[in-house]
């Protein structure tokens, strides 16, 4: 199993040293693979939602007239598309 390296602040060390003690988990490698774990779920889910919404806007720019959604997808950051046909 790969090896990583890195720094803690002193409050994550100790809600890790702590929950390791509680008998939450085992060893402070499994609470952060657990939290990694967690992470990319969230990540995961929020790129779905993400998607979803780009999805919502080339419908709704695709009965829209004109691009009345360049704005929105500029303020979220997200690729502009010309209206899909």
């Amino acid at each position: 199993m790969p090896t990583r390296s890195f720094d803690l602040t002193p409050e994550l060390d100790g809600f890790i040293a702590a929950k390791v003690q509680e008998g939450m988990f085992k060893d402070p490698s499994g609470m952060v693979r657990a939290a990694l774990r967690l992470l990319e779920r969230e990540v995961r889910e929020h790129e779905a939602t993400v998607e979803a919404l780009d999805h919502a806007l080339d419908h709704a720019a695709a009965v829209a007239e004109g691009d009345v959604f360049s704005e929105v997808r500029q303020e979220l950051g997200m690729p502009a598309r010309s209206a899909v046909a």
